[in-house]
């Protein structure tokens, strides 16, 4: 069962603007608690995987602090990381 969370409905809309038809790319997005002087930070990171017939192709992940992360961030780090699966 996969947990439905802010950061992954961002990546999933981000997906579903940005990728061409018969394209397949699967995400994970996990978190961590980060220690910082006086507490502790939520952390983020965005894995894509795309794939050249069945041969996966993983994007470098990106780690984004906290939540509270925009659509405008996410299209971002998913631009990018469908540049790079594309152009392999």
């Amino acid at each position: 069962m996969r947990l439905t969370d802010h950061v992954s409905s961002l990546v999933e809309t981000a997906l579903a603007n940005q990728l061409n038809p018969g394209e397949v790319v699967d995400h994970e997005v996990m978190m961590a608690s980060v220690s910082i002087p006086g507490g502790r930070r939520p952390e983020l990171t965005i894995q894509l995987v795309g794939y050249d017939g069945t041969t996966p192709l993983n994007a470098a992940p990106v780690t984004i602090a906290g939540p509270t992360t925009t659509q405008a961030a996410v299209d971002g780090h998913v631009a990018t990381a469908l540049t790079w699966i594309r152009a392999q």
